[in-house]
């Protein structure tokens, strides 16, 4: 066989000696309105182009552009996973995406760890979970992860000292939502200081972007808290809390327990309130849980009623004014809903629950139609939160991460198959923690 020979391409020589023109470039603008159109699969590989285009994809305004336009999109799912048995030594959370129009599995994702984390909530494609029964929640951290890119971040808590529930658990609540004004995720952690009764607490937030902690310090409210739900709603920047309160406790023989709304707004950190209608807000029993709920193109707060199997959805149509609370629908499932984290409200007039008996449910109110979901919904996977995909988390690997995924979930880093340092890019984040005045606090170690 000859050897044939080769040709170089050579390079072409411009008329009348003049260097040929560079090629064509795209501003920043014209380029982040065609990246936010792209699938994720393909944002994820681009991020390898070109210290530029990482610097785009990666950048918290880009990562802001593509959740307010996945949102407009209504490309969003319904996220279920299996329930975690806090028993066992080794266990694993999985997660299933459905399609919110029909209810249809789009995907399923595995995340392995040692201990048992529950979701605090999800936020534009972003989860945070927490594993509440710890009896060291101390040195148990945070995970933020994102199940669309396969990646993760381990968060270190600032050591407190916390009261313990009567069964040896720290009273911690929590909170986690995106802040627009800084256009990053924070995670807001209360707790019952052994120091302080039930009308201070002390808290703290977690700021993705600068990887800080900011201890707000002792925070007074006005009534005496005895309880706060640990898992709080974030709505348009702000976290809201379901809490029992005792008022008047000198004057009330009986010591009734009232219902509010405790909240804090994640821009300027402020602590505020929200009552509920009387009908809610004197009820002796049953339970309550603050949801969002899609009305009319918007996104309103909403509150939801459990009380034996009749099931009420309320909005406060008009934000912080009492008097715009207004009763949507009541339905009787005739069957005892398992708990009010399994309750999936599609709209103002539709929702989703998780029987006893007869499993996932769906109410139309304006149907009057109650249909069973048991050939589309196991009764073996609960309800998690609504989902949407993102590139949060891309690009941030830092040596924490690393660490912390070796310590917790004991499997390499790269089982999603993904590997952690796919982007080339190391970034270490600082672990800083600062008291209300600015100052630095020590590490415990």
């Amino acid at each position: 066989m000859h050897n044939l020979p080769i040709k170089w391409p050579t390079r072409k020589r411009s008329i009348s000696g003049q260097q040929p023109s560079p090629p064509p470039s795209l501003s920043d603008d014209v380029l982040i309105e065609i990246l936010k159109r792209l699938p994720l699969k393909s944002l994820v590989r681009f991020t390898c182009i070109c210290k530029s285009w990482f610097s785009i994809l990666t950048s918290p305004s880009f990562m802001s552009i593509l959740a307010a336009f996945n949102s407009e999109k209504s490309q969003k799912f319904q996220l279920f996973k299996r329930p975690i048995d806090i028993h066992s030594k080794i266990n694993h959370t999985m997660f299933f995406a459905y399609d919110s129009d029909n209810l249809t599995r789009e995907f399923t994702r595995v995340f392995l760890f040692k201990r048992s984390h529950f979701v605090v909530s999800s936020a534009h494609g972003l989860l945070c979970l927490y594993n509440f029964y710890d009896k060291y929640q101390n040195t148990s951290p945070l995970i933020l992860w994102n199940p669309s890119i396969k990646k993760h971040r381990v968060v270190d808590l600032p050591p407190i000292e916390v009261q313990n529930t009567a069964g040896g658990f720290p009273k911690l609540i929590f909170g986690f939502g995106f802040d627009s004004c800084s256009c990053s995720f924070k995670v807001v952690r209360v707790s019952y200081s052994t120091r302080y009764t039930g009308t201070c607490f002390l808290s703290a937030v977690y700021n993705i972007t600068d990887g800080e902690w900011n201890c707000l310090g002792s925070t007074r409210v006005p009534y005496f808290i005895t309880t706060i739900r640990w898992r709080g709603m974030c709505l348009n920047g702000v976290i809201h809390w379901i809490c029992n309160l005792n008022v008047n406790l000198d004057t009330d023989p009986n010591d009734r327990v009232y219902r509010m709304i405790w909240t804090l707004a994640l821009g300027n950190a402020e602590f505020g309130e929200i009552m509920l209608p009387k009908e809610l807000m004197n009820m002796p029993d049953g339970s309550l849980r603050v949801i969002m709920v899609p009305r009319n193109g918007k996104e309103l707060l909403g509150v939801i009623h459990i009380r034996n199997d009749i099931f009420s959805l309320w909005v406060m149509e008009n934000y912080g004014v009492k008097s715009s609370w207004v009763k949507l629908f009541n339905v009787n499932f005739y069957d005892s809903i398992k708990n009010d984290m399994n309750v999936l409200v599609i709209s103002d007039h539709e929702v989703v629950v998780k029987t006893t008996r007869d499993g996932w449910l769906s109410y139309d109110h304006n149907l009057q139609q109650i249909k069973c979901l048991e050939t589309k919904l196991s009764r073996s996977v609960d309800y998690v939160d609504t989902y949407e995909e993102n590139l949060f988390l891309v690009g941030q690997n830092s040596k924490r991460d690393r660490q912390g995924s070796q310590e917790y979930s004991g499997v390499k880093q790269d089982y999603f198959g993904v590997k952690q340092d796919y982007l080339g890019v190391k970034q270490n984040h600082k672990k800083v923690w600062k008291d209300d005045k600015g100052k630095s606090l020590s590490i415990m170690k």
